[in-house]
């Protein structure tokens, strides 16, 4: 009979791969607002949307096919950004000797706090876009590339950074907090 081996999952990594995760799902939601930044805008920054989505449709830059490429691109975004996250963190845990059921318990907590919209998107979102939309107004595309791309290089640097790495194996090494010291 399998025993449960609880004494392996490391609360730490959890915390930090998450958050990495979350990253990276972020990221790839940016990435799929560049298919349309005008309904992008209209439906996520302005305060009615509906009236945005209404002029949008005037102006001839909404059909049925644009709109149904934009819903499918941003519905999978996330799953593709945490699939993505996922295996990047289960193959640094399989290299470096973790437990790999870590890797797959944020996985499904993160996989089901998006579908239940928990994840804080509906809240960053507004930081992440607005300022695109103060200081980017000619060319929103630029500014949700490059947020997107400093969103991917962070979650990147920081799976393999050795401040990280270090803090998640204080707590295996039974350690102090050995996090950020470098």
């Amino acid at each position: 009979m399998l025993k449960p081996n609880f004494k392996k999952l490391n609360p730490r990594l959890l915390i930090a791969h998450g958050a990495i995760m979350l990253i990276f799902m972020f990221a790839f939601q940016l990435y799929a607002s560049l298919y349309s930044v005008q309904i992008t805008t209209a439906a996520l920054l302005d305060n009615s949307s509906k009236e945005a989505m209404h002029e949008i449709a005037k102006k001839g830059l909404l059909n049925d096919g644009t709109f149904t490429y934009y819903w499918l691109f941003n519905g999978i975004s996330s799953f593709a950004g945490l699939l993505t996250a996922f295996f990047i963190s289960l193959s640094i845990t399989i290299f470096r000797k973790w437990f790999w059921l870590n890797s797959l318990l944020v996985f499904i907590v993160l996989y089901f706090a998006n579908k239940l919209n928990l994840t804080g998107w509906n809240h960053f979102k507004i930081l992440f876009f607005t300022p695109g939309k103060i200081w980017f107004r000619g060319n929103l595309y630029l500014y949700f590339f490059i947020c997107a791309t400093v969103f991917n290089i962070s979650g990147l640097l920081l799976f393999f950074l050795k401040p990280v790495n270090n803090f998640i194996e204080g707590y295996d090494k039974g350690k102090e907090t050995v996090a950020f010291n470098l």
